[in-house]
């Protein structure tokens, strides 16, 4: 099973927000097999309330403070 993290979503109250990791793990999907999708999200109480959390394998509360924008820790996280 090959994991894909979705990171920095805004929460699904903003439905541009929503579409997009619907559309991205549909995409991913249809392209990886066995994909165990894993959403961080500022919002996750939204993300159950429409029902993203049945998209995905898994919603996670997005720590935006673990790695500070101009940090080595950050461009390693990106680069994995």
């Amino acid at each position: 099973m090959k994991n894909v993290l979705l990171y920095g979503h805004g929460g699904s109250n903003n439905h541009g927000c929503e579409a997009l990791v619907r559309t991205i793990t549909e995409l991913v999907r249809e392209n990886i097999e066995d994909a165990n999708v894993i959403l961080y999200s500022n919002n996750p109480a939204s993300d159950y309330k429409w029902g993203v959390d049945k998209i995905v394998n898994e919603v996670k509360k997005c720590q935006k403070h673990l790695y500070l924008q101009e940090s080595l820790e950050r461009l390693n996280q990106y680069l994995k």
